[in-house]
């Protein structure tokens, strides 16, 4: 069975996240898996009984704090000994069990996967008017906003080679962006929404990332984003 590694970030106010997020999903997170935490911070007193690792990362202010998450990722590379990884924000929550592997786990021939967006559904309806990076000198630029649904970069993950050449290759035009005074206009989502036009994705229903600020859950929600007062740290 496959080992699952789970990475997240707490820096600034957002290391307040961390202890619901931990224990919500050591609890019910695929909890047939066993599974292994790190954990980037800069808080250097932080501990968990679920943390195999603390690597220390420190704060920048918004939006660097979302532009580097890629560059933090990558650095927890050599930590891991499992088969499949998924970024978490630490903001998530899990509010049921989440036993479904076939909903979220990657295969050979969908080895990435990623949750759908859940602002762009009314009504039961998809709307098709998708925030992609519309700046042509962006190495985040999408041409067609029609071909893939837009995706959150709340939760995502990979086989654990394809999971970090994704994250290289992010970090990787975000710095070319930068260097170019650029900013993409959801900066590391709209990089990796830039990525997924180009591979076979697997998609993970928007039932495992519901933000409360959206109000009324949809039915069967299993993971929700906490609501939060307007926090511009990550």
């Amino acid at each position: 069975m496959s080992k699952i590694g789970i990475v997240t970030m707490g820096t600034g106010s957002y290391v307040n996240f961390l202890p619901s997020m931990l224990d919500s999903f050591a609890k019910y997170f695929l909890p047939q898996y066993e599974k292994q935490f790190i954990v980037l911070t800069d808080d250097k007193t932080l501990t968990h009984e679920t943390i195999s690792n603390n690597i220390y990362f420190p704060f920048y202010e918004w939006p660097y704090s979302t532009l580097y998450k890629n560059k933090a990722i990558n650095l927890t590379k050599e930590y891991f000994d499992c088969d499949i990884l998924f970024w978490v924000d630490a903001d998530l929550k899990c509010i049921d069990y989440v036993t479904s592997s076939e909903d979220l786990l990657p295969t050979k021939e969908k080895p990435i996967c990623c949750v759908n967006h859940c602002g762009w559904l009314h009504e039961g309806k998809e709307i098709k008017l998708y925030p992609y990076e519309t700046n042509s000198k962006s190495t985040a630029f999408v041409e067609d906003i029609y071909k893939v649904p837009y995706h959150q970069a709340c939760l995502y993950g990979g086989l654990y080679e394809n999971f970090f050449n994704m994250s290289k290759t992010i970090e990787k035009n975000i710095d070319i962006d930068l260097s170019n005074d650029i900013v993409a206009i959801w900066h590391d989502e709209s990089h990796l929404n830039r990525y997924i036009q180009d591979i076979s994705l697997k998609t993970i229903p928007r039932i495992y990332a519901r933000p409360e600020a959206m109000g009324e859950l949809l039915p069967n929600t299993k993971i929700i984003s906490i609501l939060k007062p307007n926090l511009n740290e990550q």
